[in-house]
């Protein structure tokens, strides 16, 4: 099961519409969901597809875009607040540099290399468990996720 890492929604007002988009970062995947009128339009792309990660900022808003290296549609958010863009965009990046990193260790050394986002990763499963078995409250959970979310930046 894949732990959600960071949710990016649309600001309403500044996109002028009822139903906004929502870019959900997971361990190993990202969905990007759109709302229409009478559809959804949901895209999926693994992390190992991703081949760059590209911020247009603006003042106090911003466009993610997430290339697709496959071929497949490139995910494009717009009207994201300044500091969520900047967030998602680091734990991407992380997510990117671990999967090329992981592909030369395994090549050259044979055996992948740990990064930051790996121990991020783990801790927050760890986390997890102690909220199922009831030793941590979601609230606990939460703060301290944030906590380790604002220190990977």
């Amino acid at each position: 099961m894949s732990n959600l890492l960071l949710e990016v929604k649309t600001n309403l007002m500044r996109a002028h519409t009822i139903f906004g988009s929502n870019l959900r970062i997971y361990d190993d995947y990202l969905t990007l969901r759109r709302r229409k009128w009478f559809n959804v339009e949901e895209v999926t792309m693994t992390t190992s597809n991703i081949a760059q990660v590209n911020l247009i900022a603006g003042v106090f808003f911003s466009t993610i875009q997430i290339v697709n290296s496959s071929g497949a549609q490139d995910v494009k958010i717009h009207h994201v607040w300044k500091p969520m863009a900047r967030k998602a965009k680091a734990i991407l990046d992380q997510k990117l540099q671990q999967e090329h990193v992981a592909g030369i260790d395994e090549r050259e050394f044979g055996q992948p290399q740990q990064t930051d986002l790996g121990d991020y990763e783990k801790s927050l499963n760890r986390m997890r468990e102690l909220v199922r078995k009831g030793k941590m409250t979601e609230t606990e959970y939460e703060r301290k996720r944030q906590k380790m979310l604002r220190e990977i930046e």
